[in-house]
């Protein structure tokens, strides 16, 4: 089973819904930090909007096809993630985690005590 299927029956099974309406099985957190995005041998500057152990919603929307595998450097975090496009929207890239394990150490390094 690839990263997606497992990551989308994680979801389809917690939303309850047989995958309808919202599928998150990690919670979001909303963070304002600077990253970034690593692709196609370029780099783009991003705002980080909210961050789970799955994955981010990052802005503005990138320039690389869903599915692409793109390297995230988040500085305030001090962390470099592997991840993979998931979708795009008007406002920006919604992007999975490829460890999860990455994706819940940095939701402990932006909790807030």
């Amino acid at each position: 089973m690839g990263v997606f299927s497992k990551f989308f029956s994680r979801f389809n099974a917690a939303s309850g819904d047989g995958g309808l309406g919202e599928r998150r099985a990690c919670y979001r957190q909303a963070v304002d930090c600077l990253a970034v995005a690593m692709f196609g041998g370029r780099s783009s500057t991003v705002q980080v909007e909210n961050i789970s152990a799955g994955g981010a919603f990052i802005s503005p929307r990138l320039e690389a096809a869903k599915g692409s595998y793109i390297t995230l450097r988040i500085p305030d975090a001090g962390m470099t993630l592997k991840a993979q496009v998931a979708q795009h929207s008007n406002r920006g890239t919604g992007i999975y985690f490829q460890d999860s394990s990455a994706g819940e150490n940095i939701i402990e390094r932006f909790s807030v005590a």
